[in-house]
C-alpha cells in the first residue's frame, strides 16, 4: 500500500523545516505549494521520506525558490534519495540539495 502524503512543519534555529512523506505528484503538489507559500526566509524541505517526485512537484519547488530568493530567503532540499534525487539532478537542480 502506498504511503500517504504528509507534511510536518517545525522551526529549527530560525529555519522553517518542512518534512514531506509519501509521493509528491500532480495530486499532492497543490498541498505542498500551499504549505510553502506561508513560509519565509530560509526554508528546508526534508525529502528523506518522499518516495516519488514528478514534474509538478519540481515546478512547485522552482516557483517557491524563486519567490523566497526574491525576498532574500532560500529553499534547500534535504536528503532526497533514489528516484527523488535522480529527478532533481535530471533537471539541473542538484545545487539545491543538502545532505546531512
Amino acid at each position: 500500500m502506498p504511503e500517504l502524503f504528509g507534511l510536518e512543519l517545525a522551526q529549527v534555529d530560525g529555519t522553517a523545516l518542512l518534512v514531506a512523506s509519501g509521493d509528491i505528484d500532480l495530486a499532492t503538489s497543490p498541498i505542498l505549494r500551499e504549505a510553502l507559500q506561508g513560509l519565509h526566509g530560509r526554508v528546508t524541505v526534508d525529502l528523506s521520506r518522499v518516495r516519488f517526485l514528478d514534474s509538478s512537484g519540481l515546478g512547485v519547488f522552482a516557483g517557491q525558490r524563486k519567490r523566497l530568493v526574491a525576498a532574500d530567503g532560500e529553499l534547500i532540499l534535504r536528503n532526497p534519495d533514489g528516484i527523488v534525487r535522480r529527478a532533481i539532478e535530471a533537471v539541473g537542480l542538484a545545487d539545491w540539495i543538502e545532505d546531512n
